[in-house]
């Protein structure tokens, strides 16, 4: 946490002119409109009491009328002046503040080990960071109206100070009552949104959608008339949920319009009583009246303050100060490898691991927003809570080896190939290779050098990965999508030249914009093309180690070739590993790993591994020599 506020104080210096322009602003902007009301006030005692002066001014009591109505006149263009500002400054410093704020964030989160985005569930994590510039904008003017609202309040108690004392004591009376009974609204209504509204639209997005896309199976099996009537039954329920919420709403509302006439009018009695028996001025009756409504206005925004911190903002930003937790560099020194000639796997046992300190902390903040805000008599809030629970139950019980005594050895100019029974986490051992899992026993080096102290860039620029999941990056073009992570100058012909290898060209010609198409928007890649183009990617991007997992499924046995001569020619200086279940495929491997329970079965070429009884030899029977393959 105090991490946290020493980032975001480093953060806030950057903009020190923003926050000091924003100060001034506001500060200007909630004396104007608190003295605005004061100026009514003198506007009308002149009109009924014609003074011939003003404070130290003498002059004619219609020119002391007119200067008033000059200085109202340049209040209120003054008000406009500085509101336009401050929507200005923020519109401009907000996106600078927002963009620079992700920027930095995207620069932490290369800290994260990827393992914790292979988890689904994390995704939910990250729902806040995707909505960063909403969470930014909320909290900033959260700040600012809190600031505004807290000035024009000590303004207000200031005026009062001076005329009433009792004005003063029913103005707070006013806030007080518009307080609780407008809290008491908005959380009825905040309670039927969620649980009663988020769950009828539920139920009606998933009935309505099985009436849409499954008509025809509902009609065939009779269940049609049952799924209408269920419609239109939470409709019904709908309705009657909605009927409960008005008839309390029409409640609190009466009690707020009656408890301000009610005040309102005593506020009036004290000045009218002031007027008859202290000769008050009839101004202050209008300055008066004025300030019940800036009063009210302010309770207003308060209380849309409270609501915003108290439903979403607190939450959101406890989930982005876990991210920021998340995301501090580890202070250990990393090395950075410049050359490596081999990867050491020695004795490794891996396991995945349980919910993270870090998924905890996200829990017991959702435990805490659904127990403090909303029924948890619902239903769907007991599954939520349910889910918490065993989450953190989960987080107790260790989960078992799926890897155990691993010993593997990469060398350069060598094409490795791994196979495995099904389920025995071949993925996995991919991923440890690749850096995504910090937690195993014993130990991966890269030439000598333990892989736990290596900087993570190393990564980046020394690893190609290819999964049986084509990858494409969507909204990119089809070159900037090859051209990803590849250092060496390309022309377009020159792609076009490994387009054709890879039986593409043709394709991408007939895109409306070539290789400029939009992938996604513009283009309709079947998995196979999407596949090559992954593949050719990897290939251009000319890097130490190229990992293949399972990129043969989207291929038929001619691009399958194609692929294979391809990573045959250019194997110079690198380190190639494919997994792959085709035979075929792997029988060009240099070497060739057998996995079986968890554990390295065998290790030889094709030619020994047939002369041994073992899985691939098991593997290479069923596929090729009985023409399964």
């Amino acid at each position: 946490m105090y991490k946290n506020l020493e980032y975001l104080f480093i953060f806030a210096k950057k903009f020190k002119l923003y926050w000091i322009l924003l100060i001034i602003v506001t500060t200007l902007q909630s004396i104007i409109l608190v003295w605005i009301p004061y100026l009514a006030k003198l506007e009308i005692d002149q009109l009924a009491n014609r003074h011939d002066y003003l404070y130290f001014l003498k002059n004619s009591p219609f020119n002391i009328f007119l200067l008033i109505v000059f200085v109202v006149l340049i209040a209120n263009f003054f008000n406009q002046i500085i509101s336009l500002i401050g929507t200005s400054l923020k519109d401009y410093y907000w996106k600078r503040l927002e963009m620079t704020f992700k920027n930095d964030l995207y620069q932490r989160m290369r800290n994260i080990k990827p393992w914790f985005f292979l988890s689904k569930r994390n995704s939910f994590f990250f729902q806040e960071f995707r909505e960063l510039s909403n969470i930014i904008d909320r909290a900033m003017t959260f700040l600012i109206d809190f600031f505004r609202a807290t000035l024009e309040s000590i303004w207000i108690f200031l005026v009062f100070t001076f005329i009433d004392y009792k004005i003063w004591l029913a103005l707070v009376a006013i806030a007080l009552l518009t307080w609780f009974i407008e809290r008491k609204r908005r959380v009825l209504q905040e309670h039927v949104n969620m649980n009663d509204k988020f769950e009828i639209q539920r139920k009606l997005w998933k009935s309505e959608n099985e009436l849409i896309h499954n008509r025809h199976l509902l009609q065939i099996s009779g269940w049609i008339d049952f799924v209408e009537k269920y419609i239109n039954d939470v409709f019904e329920e709908s309705f009657s949920k909605n009927f409960i919420y008005m008839k309390n709403d029409i409640k609190y509302n009466f009690l707020t319009i009656f408890s301000n006439h009610l005040l309102t009018t005593f506020i009036k009695i004290v000045v009218w009583y002031s007027i008859f028996n202290y000769s008050s001025s009839i101004g202050l009756m209008s300055m008066t009246i004025m300030y019940v409504w800036n009063i009210n206005s302010i309770v207003y925004r308060f209380m849309q303050m409270y609501l915003s911190w108290y439903l979403t903002l607190k939450t959101s930003l406890q989930k982005i100060w876990i991210i920021f937790e998340l995301t501090w560099k580890n202070d250990k020194e990393k090395k950075d490898i410049e050359d490596f000639d081999k990867i050491l796997i020695n004795n490794l046992k891996f396991r995945y691991p349980s919910v993270s300190k870090e998924e905890l902390k996200i829990y017991d903040i959702m435990n805490e927003k659904l127990i403090r805000l909303w029924d948890s008599s619902n239903e769907w809030i007991q599954r939520d809570l349910h889910f918490i629970k065993e989450a953190i139950e989960e987080s107790k019980k260790p989960n078992p080896y799926i890897l155990k005594w691993i010993d593997l050895q990469f060398e350069k100019w060598k094409i490795y190939g791994i196979v495995w029974r099904n389920w025995v986490w071949k993925t996995t051992l991919i991923n440890l290779i690749m850096w995504f899992f910090d937690e195993f026993e014993w130990g991966i080096s890269y030439a000598n050098t333990d892989i736990k102290t290596i900087e993570n860039s190393f990564f980046d620029s020394c690893i190609s990965y290819v999964s049986q999941a084509p990858y494409l990056m969507e909204n990119f073009t089809v070159k900037e999508n090859l051209l990803l992570w590849v250092k060496k100058e390309l022309s377009d012909e020159m792609l076009y030249s490994y387009l054709d290898k890879f039986s593409l060209e043709k394709k991408i010609r007939s895109l409306r914009k070539w290789l400029n198409a939009e992938v996604w928007f513009d283009t309709e890649f079947s998995w196979w093309q999407r596949q090559l183009l992954a593949l050719l990617r990897a290939i251009l991007q000319d890097k130490k180690i190229i990992i293949f997992d399972e990129w043969t499924n989207q291929l038929d046995a001619e691009n399958e070739l194609l692929v294979m001569k391809e990573l045959l020619k250019n194997k110079k200086d690198k380190i190639i590993i494919f997994i792959t279940h085709r035979m075929t495929t792997i029988k060009k491997a240099d070497l060739i790993y057998c996995i079986d329970d968890g554990m390295i079965g065998d290790c030889w070429t094709h030619e020994e591994l047939l002369q041994r009884e073992s899985v691939y030899k098991n593997f290479w029977e069923n596929q090729v020599e009985r023409g399964f393959e």
